[in-house]
């Protein structure tokens, strides 16, 4: 099969049945091509997920706070939190603030700043709901508390604000690698059970099938090369509505096995018909 052929497989059942004795080898680059496809989505809203920041009421206040009273910390160039003395504030703004080697953010009942040696953590209690983010801080060597006043070129507490957001993205963005490892490997696991699930369902419906009956390998050589199209239309929808993308696939990819199915069933009609 041509490449133009091949590119109408994405939408047409009879280019795709075509490549059911398409060598494995071929087969692994394409399930893994679209596993990154329908995980786009998830990334998108990673990406997007830095605007949980704004979340945390009074957040800016409590930075201005801690710069205001020279909280006597600074960032290393090896990423850690290290304290020119030991910190006497225990308040900043609507936060408590806690300086400690580790931390727990599962039991916290109040709105805390967390400054951990490695790890910094930032929980915003409203009620019954609990806001938190947590993050390393490998993006920002250098950053040095009781010097961001004098670094601000400007108004004051604009200055201070864009120090605050530029930290707390920086401590968001620090684990966005983690983030992307277990989506592509959560999305692997759930795609590949899926496949397995239909590539069966499309051998028992093909049972009674007596010509041309579908060996497992060419069922689930199918069941793979029709990923592909359902997983563009979700990267697309994800590019625009992460959310409608995240879940999107199962359905696309359900709908285009079922047409495959019809197509098959079809044919043998056809080929029963006419022996």
């Amino acid at each position: 099969m041509n490449a133009s052929e091949s590119i109408k497989a994405l939408w047409a059942n009879r280019e795709l049945v075509a490549l059911k004795n398409t060598p494995y080898r071929w087969m692994v680059g394409v399930f893994f091509m679209s596993i990154f496809l329908i995980a786009f989505p998830h990334y998108a809203g990673v990406n997007q997920g830095v605007q949980t920041i704004h979340e945390f009421v009074n957040i800016e206040p409590a930075f201005q706070s801690l710069y205001n009273e020279r909280f006597p910390c600074a960032i290393t160039e090896e990423a850690k939190l290290m304290c020119s003395e030991p910190s006497t504030i225990t308040e900043a703004g609507d936060y408590q603030v806690v300086v400690a080697e580790d931390f727990n953010l599962s039991t916290t009942t109040q709105s805390t700043l967390y400054f951990g040696e490695t790890r910094l953590g930032v929980v915003y209690v409203n009620d019954d709901t609990a806001f938190i983010l947590e993050g390393d801080y490998r993006l920002l060597p250098g950053f040095n508390f009781q010097t961001i006043n004098e670094e601000v070129d400007g108004v004051l507490v604009e200055g201070q604000n864009e120090a605050t957001d530029r930290f707390l993205t920086a401590i968001y963005f620090s684990t966005v690698d983690e983030k992307i490892i277990t989506i592509f490997v959560t999305q692997l696991f759930q795609t590949l059970i899926f496949v397995m699930v239909l590539t069966l369902v499309m051998l028992l419906l093909n049972l009674d099938s007596t010509r041309n009956k579908l060996t497992i390998k060419q069922a689930n050589t199918m069941m793979i090369a029709g990923m592909v199209g359902p997983a563009l239309i979700t990267a697309v929808i994800g590019l625009i509505y992460p959310a409608l993308g995240s879940i999107a696939f199962p359905f696309v990819y359900g709908f285009r096995m079922l047409f495959i199915y019809y197509h098959l069933r079809k044919n043998r009609e056809k080929t029963t018909l006419n022996p």
